[in-house]
């Protein structure tokens, strides 16, 4: 991990033996693997216009049908992928700003929409990469660092260092304390703003924009698709209850209440079981639509279109050569197809003798 630009500092546990090395990256590695693994960023000069909330649009539909109403964006930047060579183009590192602004860690966010550091906790200068990016890129260099001189062979990846037990866990760190002594929330760190806004109040809507930042945009796509999935079984909550009370009324009204099981029957096969089994598909049909909707409305909110994931080498594969790939034309790790295919001749030979 030295090789790769990292820097690591020892800290030793003090209620155990444990060891503890910390993982540092400085600015430049981060930028590089940002640019590596097709992150984008914000154009400083480009400004894209806003969208309205459909609810002003169309009041009703939001009134009658919540699950139906679709938030809007405000006016934002353009996003375009990330290349160092262009560092001064970008949102948070125009010309002119001090370097010590753009290197630092990006901090909470006040109701105004400017930063506090996460350091000082009065700072109001923003860093380049916030704490979710960080840590992605930071882990994105630990899983490609190459290990090659161990008993083991050539390995890729941190994971085979804790395969192999040289380490126990992997965690990143938490910007700060979840207790703060701010008056103001909104100048606490990402970790305290989520403790109180939605751990706390678990019946409102989900700050996603904190949970993109401090966890990443895949947590935060998970639990935007979790509300979004939420809201809308209401809709088939509430028919539901309304066809299994008809089934109940329609059940006792034909004396069919006993303890046999044709009751369950009568309650559940009726007249309007078709019909809810209709109503059910059609739901299904039309809510997957909405999500696909909504879906490209976070995509493009955290700057995901036409995000490209790059797949890295699994830790068990050992590689023999490298070679340009007829695809990307990049160089990649490769495993000859004729060692394949003596390997698999030797094995279809043992299996048969035996």
């Amino acid at each position: 991990m030295l090789k790769e630009g990292l820097f690591l500092e020892l800290e030793k546990s003090i209620d155990s033996d444990a060891v503890y090395v910390k993982v540092l990256a400085p600015f430049w590695r981060l930028a590089e693997e940002a640019q590596t693994t097709n992150c984008k960023a914000e154009l400083a000069s480009s400004i894209l216009p806003s969208i309205p909330y459909i609810s002003r649009i169309f009041p009703a539909i939001s009134r009658l049908f919540p699950c139906l109403s679709q938030p809007g964006l405000e006016q934002r930047r353009e996003a375009v992928l990330f290349k160092t060579a262009r560092l001064t183009d970008f949102h948070l590192a125009e010309p002119g700003r001090r370097w010590s602004d753009v290197v630092r860690h990006a901090g909470a966010i006040r109701k105004d929409g400017t930063h506090v550091g996460s350091h000082s906790g009065t700072d109001s200068r923003p860093g380049f990469f916030q704490t979710s990016r960080r840590g992605y890129l930071v882990n994105s260099i630990m899983m490609r660092t190459e290990s090659r001189n161990h008993p083991y062979g050539r390995k890729m990846g941190l994971r085979s260092a804790l395969r192999r037990g040289a380490y126990q866990k992997l965690f990143a760190l938490h910007d700060g304390p979840f207790r703060t002594q701010s008056k103001l929330m909104n100048e606490a760190n990402y970790r305290a703003q989520l403790r109180v806004k939605w751990a706390r109040r678990f019946w409102r809507n989900q700050p996603l924009d904190l949970v993109n930042a401090y966890y990443g945009e895949r947590i935060g796509v998970y639990f935007a698709w979790l509300g979004h999935y939420t809201k809308w079984l209401t809709l088939p909550a509430v028919v539901g209850m309304a066809v299994f009370v008809f089934g109940v009324i329609n059940a006792a009204r034909l004396n069919k209440l006993d303890a046999t099981p044709n009751a369950l029957f009568a309650i559940f096969d009726n007249v309007l079981t078709m019909p809810f089994a209709l109503f059910m598909s059609m739901w299904s049909t039309v809510y997957i639509e909405f999500w696909k909707r909504a879906n490209q409305y976070y995509a493009f909110r955290w700057n995901m279109i036409d995000y490209e994931r790059v797949e890295l080498p699994r830790t068990e594969f050992r590689a023999t050569k490298v070679r340009f790939s007829p695809v990307t034309g990049k160089r990649e790790l490769y495993y000859p197809v004729y060692w394949k295919a003596l390997r698999l001749f030797a094995s279809s030979v043992a299996v048969i003798i035996a």
